[in-house]
């Protein structure tokens, strides 16, 4: 088989043309997003949908931003009205549920740790 000047071995041919199908396109490979590409300069709670990306990743992005700014959390907590009594309960239980967690992760970390007596001429040491 014969090689052009410049090739040195058969490996190194121009395989897009002999692996070209007519019927496929040529994709392009699109420009990876970033956070950069959907923020609004000056509106820190609003997102944009860049060209050449899907609605459904900027919905995605909106959410997870609403959800890292504590707003979902806020509407859900006021669509009812809970006395400040029940606010400073839940408080509590929760705070007291946290320390016995906690509490919980200490003994169990102090409970693996066996105490080793060696008895040597009948005598434990």
């Amino acid at each position: 088989m014969a090689y052009s000047r410049n090739q040195k071995h058969r490996n190194q041919s121009d395989t897009n043309s002999r692996n070209h199908d007519p019927k496929k396109k040529n994709f392009k490979r699109r420009k990876r997003l970033t956070r950069q590409d959907y923020q609004i300069p000056g509106i820190p709670t609003g997102v944009k949908v860049p060209e050449g990306s899907s609605i459904d990743q900027a919905l995605q992005r909106f959410r997870k931003m609403m959800k890292h700014t504590g707003i979902i959390q806020e509407v859900k907590d006021k669509r009812y009205y809970i006395k400040p009594n029940q606010v400073r309960k839940v408080e509590k239980e929760r705070a007291i549920g946290m320390m016995k967690s906690e509490q919980r992760k200490i003994d169990r970390s102090n409970s693996n740790k066996h105490t080793w007596t060696a008895i040597i001429d009948g005598i434990a040491r």
